[in-house]
């Protein structure tokens, strides 16, 4: 008997086959791929990662497109193509961070940017890591540590500025929780 991947790759192998839209096909690539790669055939995953990239630009579906670059991160990695792993998940997290910049933090916390944001921190560390570039692979945990700091902080009390030159001296009490007498 086949395990549950198999019996979803031919189903999903004729969807896309027969979609003509980008944004979907951005989602179903990405999905083809993430199948391919849990199956091994890692040539196959990183063509319809690809493919899912270019649907996912042609869409100008950022947040499509950062999943997709993580999700060929991974097969790059599992390739040993660790160049190549590192440019998509530099990108990824570049893309995360221009669509978050345009939410208000409880939009982030309920749409699963932070979970998402984890997971491509990861991935950036695992390769770097195994580039041997071990201070490198430290300083993204911190800005991992740092940006998760953020995202709870300001789930909890409203948007605060991220730190830098610009934000010194500024009130950030500014929209946190009220007390109730």
């Amino acid at each position: 008997e086949l395990d549950p991947v198999h019996h979803v790759e031919a189903p999903l192998e004729h969807a896309v086959a027969h979609m003509t839209a980008d944004y979907r096909l951005c989602i179903r690539y990405d999905q083809l791929s993430e199948l391919y790669l849990a199956l091994g055939r890692q040539a196959e995953a990183e063509e319809s990662a690809t493919r899912s990239a270019a649907a996912c630009e042609s869409a100008k579906d950022d947040r499509g497109l950062s999943e997709t670059l993580e999700t060929r991160a991974r097969i790059r990695m599992a390739r040993g193509e660790l160049d190549g792993a590192l440019a998509d998940a530099r990108q990824s997290l570049a893309l995360v961070e221009r669509i978050r910049a345009h939410l208000v933090p409880e939009d982030a916390h309920k749409r699963g940017y932070n979970e998402e944001t984890l997971n491509l921190y990861e991935t950036s560390i695992a390769v770097l890591a195994r580039m041997g570039r071990f201070p490198e692979a430290l300083e993204v945990t911190e800005e991992s540590r740092a940006r998760a700091f953020i995202d709870r902080v300001s789930s909890s009390r409203g948007p605060i500025a991220s730190p830098g030159p610009a934000s010194r001296g500024t009130d950030r009490t500014r929209g946190g929780p009220s007390l109730k007498r």
